[in-house]
């Protein structure tokens, strides 16, 4: 099974967040989309990082509340790999399982 197979069922839809906005927003964002990631997108619109719940939950623990009111930037993965539509369930799941995480953009 490949990856376009998956979204062909699941959606094609990104949840995207821009860089400056608050860890704060980012999380009522997660809320309201039911989901534990979202895209973080730089000024010039391209993927600057990703930021997951995980994420979060450092966030939290390193800087107390006040993270909430900071930038998602300061507390996202900034080295964001990827996969195509083309790759298979199987390549996925290697690339997660080797780089450590949940959440792979496509």
């Amino acid at each position: 099974m490949t990856v376009k197979a998956i979204l062909d069922t699941k959606g094609r839809d990104v949840v995207t967040i821009a860089s400056e906005k608050t860890l704060r927003e980012a999380v009522e964002l997660l809320t309201e989309r039911r989901i534990g990631a979202v895209v973080v997108m730089d000024g010039a619109g391209r993927i600057g990082g990703i930021l997951s719940e995980r994420d979060i939950v450092r966030a939290l623990a390193r800087e107390g509340a006040a993270a909430l009111d900071m930038a998602t930037s300061a507390f996202m993965t900034a080295k964001v790999k990827t996969c195509r539509e083309s790759h298979t369930v199987n390549e996925v799941m290697q690339i997660m399982t080797q780089s450590r995480f949940r959440h792979l953009p496509v």
